[in-house]
């Protein structure tokens, strides 16, 4: 058996085919601009309108402690002035109760990523009689594809206008579920300016909410494309709970903070550069099918310029915008010396004494497959990175990685018939054999070889190991959808136009 060296290994590769620049999309809370071909909503007390500044949005009261109360809405719908809850059917009723804002806290993300439109309104005068409707626990968040929803909004009514201020509702079908959006088709209705910062609410037993109404696509200023919501789950104990208890704010997840990020903030730019370029393309359709270094390298020496692009993105993700959510994630931390092995002893020992050796294998076709294969081909015996490579292994960090030395030769003589008559004498060592003069009549045992033991560091097959293999599975679950939204969009010509608070 042969010590194999193991690089990094990743569940998939990173799907530049799945991103695109910043999609066309328009905030939908402007008064200027409630949920399309919806019903009239007489329910729902705890889903009120926020009024600001002449602007309308629409918010969920979630909680309420003595005479404080919380409310949900968009991060993109709060401002300098706090602005009002106005509760009832229609919010233009003079007559409404109303709720003033003493504090909006936005998520701190949102100034860099857009998909941290969430925001908790603090307000006063609240009691015990202040209707509620929770947020969903992510133990419950069970929402996937053709999932059913109950959208509510104060927003227009109609793609033209129609009334607005008037609490609607549309129960609907989930297109697309990610770790931070829920995503709706709305060629039939759905969202538009003046639902934003609305519930979407999910009943797996009670009514939750789901989402926080965000953004739709728009086509010349038509809402009747796509509608996005904020997954509200996705922030209960990192933003919300703390902003109502007065505690600090923790971190998403690296998977929610790289989606932010790639689809619509600090890396976006990154991942548009990547995706145009039909190098960067090829190098992350190939890289995607890998599970060997040997592949992984292939992919790398047949577009250097598209591996460049690759890793400028990850760089962004891992260095720069999700550098202290990604921190520990194993795709941002790949290995010191291009290659590792397994167990804690003898990966540090080659990362002292062989780490040039390991460099330059990792770097090398021929010695990835050698040092992956159980059984090596017969190059593998005259490539000189390999022997560099194993040869470093065997004399620095044989005890840490229980690679036995060979025996000590032991010599024994006999004497046999030699070609000529004569007696030829054979030396074995270890079952090394000398003849003397063409020795006819003396067998030779099988050359020696040193013996490797299996030990902490197991023998296992090689597989990628560098940042530029890819990011977690679940991040490109997270964008399959963007892909296909963002071809579209290119096609019919769509532009990216945000309405202002």
């Amino acid at each position: 058996m042969r010590l194999g060296a193991q690089r990094f290994v990743l569940p998939v590769a990173f799907s530049v085919a799945a991103c695109s620049a910043e999609g066309p999309r328009e905030a939908v809370g402007t008064v200027e601009d409630a949920v399309i071909n919806g019903e009239p909503e007489f329910g729902r007390p705890a889903v009120v309108g926020y009024a600001r500044n002449g602007s309308l949005c629409t918010a969920t009261i979630i909680a309420v402690k003595g005479n404080t109360g919380y409310a949900l809405t968009a991060a993109h719908c709060v401002g300098a002035d706090p602005g009002s809850l106005v509760t009832g059917q229609n919010m233009l009723d003079f007559n409404a109760k109303s709720f003033p804002v003493t504090k909006a806290v936005a998520h701190p993300g949102y100034a860099k990523a857009r998909l941290f439109d969430i925001a908790v309104l603090t307000f006063s005068g609240a009691d015990a009689n202040t209707p509620t409707l929770p947020v969903l626990p992510s133990a419950s968040d069970n929402l996937k594809s053709g999932k059913s929803v109950d959208v509510v909004g104060y927003g227009k009514t109609t793609d033209s206008g129609g009334q607005i201020g008037i609490k609607h509702h549309l129960v609907m079908n989930v297109k697309t579920v990610t770790s931070l959006r829920l995503v709706y088709d709305q060629g039939a209705g759905g969202l538009c300016s003046g639902d934003s910062g609305g519930p979407t609410i999910y009943t797996p037993s009670d009514p939750f909410v789901a989402g926080v109404h965000s953004f739709v696509s728009s086509n010349n200023g038509s809402c009747l494309v796509e509608g996005t919501d904020i997954r509200a789950s996705a922030f209960l104990d990192s933003f919300i709970t703390p902003t109502i208890e007065g505690k600090p704010i923790g971190l998403q997840t690296c998977n929610q903070c790289t989606e932010a990020h790639a689809f619509s903030g600090t890396c976006t730019k990154a991942v548009s550069k990547c995706y145009q370029s039909k190098s960067c393309s090829t190098y992350d359709a190939c890289i995607g099918k890998c599970k060997t270094a040997t592949c992984s390298l292939e992919c790398e020496l047949a577009s250097p310029a598209g591996k460049k692009l690759y890793d400028a993105l990850l760089a962004c993700i891992c260095d720069d915008a999700c550098a202290a959510e990604c921190a520990d994630a194993a795709f941002c931390n790949p290995p010191t010396c291009g290659m590792t092995v397994a167990g804690a002893s003898c990966e540090s020992c080659l990362e002292a004494s062989c780490c040039a050796e390991a460099q330059a294998c990792s770097k090398s076709v021929t010695c990835l497959e050698c040092t992956g294969a159980l059984i090596p081909g017969a190059e593998c015996a005259d490539d000189t990175t390999t022997a560099a490579y194993e040869s470093c292994l065997a004399t620095s960090c044989a005890d840490a990685c229980g690679i036995a030395p060979p025996p000590e030769p032991t010599t024994t003589t006999t004497t046999g018939a030699g070609s000529a008559g004569g007696a030829a004498e054979t030396t074995a060592t270890t079952g090394a054999t000398t003849g003397a003069t063409g020795g006819a009549g003396g067998a030779e045992p099988e050359p020696g070889t040193p013996v490797v033991v299996e030990s902490s560091c197991s023998v296992g097959r090689t597989v990628p190991g560098s940042r530029t293999s890819g990011v977690a599975a679940a991040f490109l679950a997270s964008l399959t959808s963007l892909g296909v939204v963002a071809r579209r969009r290119r096609r019919n010509g769509l532009r990216a136009r945000d309405a202002q608070d």
